[in-house]
């Protein structure tokens, strides 16, 4: 999720500069929202070096399915992405 994803901008963001966001609805604005709530939810998915270290999870199909899980203070996150 980038700077500005969940509010429709459709230009990139400069990076220590003033640039304002201009909000428009967007069709996937809900799901991006979605999932910034989850993320702020979970320590484990905090940015490095504050969030859990990725451990790969060995699964059926490794050549097709990626899977993962990130932990931390009792806190877990399992990722699983075909």
């Amino acid at each position: 999720i980038y700077n500005g994803q969940e509010a429709g901008l459709d230009k990139k963001i400069q990076f220590f500069e003033k640039d304002p966001i201009a909000w428009k609805a967007h069709p996937h604005g809900a799901l991006i929202r979605n999932w910034i709530t989850f993320r702020d939810a979970h320590p484990a998915l905090d940015n490095a070096p504050w969030g859990g270290r990725m451990v790969q999870v060995k699964n059926s199909d490794n050549p097709k399915v990626f899977s993962f899980v990130r932990a931390k203070a009792g806190d877990a996150v399992l990722v699983v992405q075909n």
